[in-house]
């Protein structure tokens, strides 16, 4: 469970951009792990040094604000798996406790570890996932590649 360990740290990490800290006791009471055995427990606990993420830009838009990550979440057969993050939380938080995710498509471009061009723009598809956390007074991530 390692791999999916580290892909909810990397979401509660960026949520934590935006959020204002937990105290230790509540963090601890809402974490539970569970152990499982096997070759694949085995693959999945194992730690992948390649795992990283880096802030490329944020911002504020009308409905909230907005953070762009680029990370690594594996590498597998000698490929490095490649993603463009983004995190959008809306100005009015109905329930901080939850989010929402997004899984989408694409392809990834070695211009995205590079910083944003000036005038840079983000995806278009994101004036409407920024509507759907203001709607919902959710948190939202959108995972690409």
């Amino acid at each position: 469970m390692m791999k999916h360990a580290l892909y909810l740290e990397l979401l509660l990490a960026a949520f934590a951009l935006f959020a204002a800290p937990a105290s230790a006791d509540e963090t601890a009471a809402k974490t539970e792990t569970t152990k499982t055995k096997g070759a694949l427990a085995d693959y999945v606990e194992t730690p992948d040094q390649s795992f990283a993420w880096t802030v490329r830009r944020r911002g504020e838009i009308p409905q909230g604000t907005w953070c762009e990550l680029t990370l690594t979440s594996q590498t597998w057969r000698d490929h490095a798996w490649k993603h463009q993050l983004f995190v959008l939380k809306p100005k009015k938080l109905r329930d901080g406790g939850r989010a929402l995710l997004v899984i989408g498509g694409g392809n990834w471009k070695p211009e995205l570890e590079q910083p944003p061009a000036a005038g840079e723009e983000v995806p278009g598809q994101a004036a409407m996932y920024a509507a759907v956390a203001e709607n919902t007074g959710t948190p939202l991530a959108v995972l690409l590649q």
